[in-house]
């Protein structure tokens, strides 16, 4: 999708929703990218980067659900925040995703406005910007890195909305502590 020639002009980007700039994402996301863009690509990128947003109802997005139910880090997460969650918080934390499937397509990624909804059901973003850093550890990165600086490839920004429903985070939660 990164690719200059076809830039979130493919099958995968056509299927979800493609934005000409974060304003086009939820509002509770707004703040978060007007930080982290300029953080990760310059200033110059922040009103014209474009993004992709993945709904809870794709496969993608449920295939993500699947993984962070049998992620140990994520479970920690709910059992760190636990009380913040019942006490209707809303959290914002990091996480590096396993299986090879999500470490390659994502790998490192933000959770953002993880909280309870009046339903009971888990609700958060796995949000982030897909870029290759100035200072690449790894021979794919400093590859990526250095596409990116002959303009092959161009950074954009993506969101995942998952949604876990209650009895579903609860007895992943539950089997995790009891492990």
């Amino acid at each position: 999708m990164s690719k200059t020639d076809s830039y979130l002009d493919t099958d995968y980007a056509r299927v979800h929703q493609v934005l000409n700039n974060y304003k086009e994402m939820p509002e509770v996301l707004h703040e978060y990218f007007n930080k982290k863009i300029p953080q990760q690509v310059g200033t110059d990128k922040l009103d014209n980067m474009k993004g992709i947003f993945i709904d809870e109802k794709s496969k993608s997005s449920q295939s993500l659900r699947k993984n962070l139910l049998n992620d140990k880090e994520f479970l920690n997460k709910l059992k760190k925040y636990g009380t913040a969650l019942n006490n209707k918080f809303s959290i914002n934390d990091s996480i590096r995703l396993k299986g090879s499937n999500w470490y390659n397509a994502v790998g490192h990624a933000d959770i953002r406005d993880m909280h309870i909804n009046k339903n009971g059901d888990l609700e958060l973003y796995i949000a982030d910007v897909y870029d290759f850093n100035e200072d690449p550890k790894g021979d794919l990165n400093k590859i990526g890195r250095n596409r990116q600086e002959k303009g092959e490839i161009t950074p954009y920004f993506y969101t995942y909305r998952v949604i876990i429903p209650e009895r579903k985070w609860k007895t992943a939660f539950q089997k995790f502590i009891n492990f």
